[in-house]
């Protein structure tokens, strides 16, 4: 249903090519699949690390994390529980870089610059992308999103006023995929 309800979204979206992921990885996964008729996770994973390798340069256990999420993130709705991402590194280290060799393995990813909580999670609710955001844009309502967000099971309740003067309660989902890119030091998360 996620699915369904993303591409008739989507179709209707005016900015689809901020929100399309890299059409040299899709393109890569589509020739295999007509190659091979299938794709084996080790033809996945090689094809992510090849893709990773070509664009930044990470080594050792932070290499294979990269890679295996970049996969799981296409699958982060089939599990109750989702991690964020955090990639630490110092200014010019190619964090940004790593975050989005990632990102591009998923079906639709955004990189925000400091966005309203209100913009966060209605982005997500209604496209369900891997999120992108540097810690410097963290405050603490947005801290509390991110909190909330690596659970499927918990929602973003906002009460607005209908016609009638009456009150509605919307519920906003804001489970999903999200890479945080920082500096060392300590995020109140």
């Amino acid at each position: 249903a996620y699915y369904k309800d993303f591409l008739t979204k989507f179709a209707f979206s005016e900015g689809l090519a901020d929100f399309l992921p890299s059409p040299r990885l899709v393109k890569r996964i589509v020739d295999a699949i007509k190659d091979n008729g299938d794709v084996s996770w080790s033809t996945a994973y090689n094809t992510i690390l090849a893709y990773i390798d070509r664009h930044v340069y990470v080594e050792g256990r932070d290499r294979l994390i990269s890679a295996l999420y970049a996969i799981a993130q296409v699958f982060y709705d089939l599990v109750p529980v989702y991690p964020i991402l955090r990639i630490i590194g110092e200014w010019g280290s190619g964090k940004k870089l790593l975050a989005n060799a990632i990102a591009s393995a998923s079906p639709l990813y955004i990189e925000v610059v400091d966005p309203s909580e209100p913009s966060l999670y209605r982005l997500v609710d209604a496209f369900h992308p891997t999120v992108i955001i540097d810690e410097t844009m963290i405050n603490e309502a947005k801290a509390l999103l991110m909190n909330a967000g690596y659970e499927r099971s918990k929602r973003v309740p906002r009460a607005r006023q209908v016609k009638d003067g009456r009150f509605t309660i919307d519920s906003f989902s804001f489970y999903g995929p999200k890479i945080i890119v920082s500096r060392p030091g300590k995020l109140d998360l």
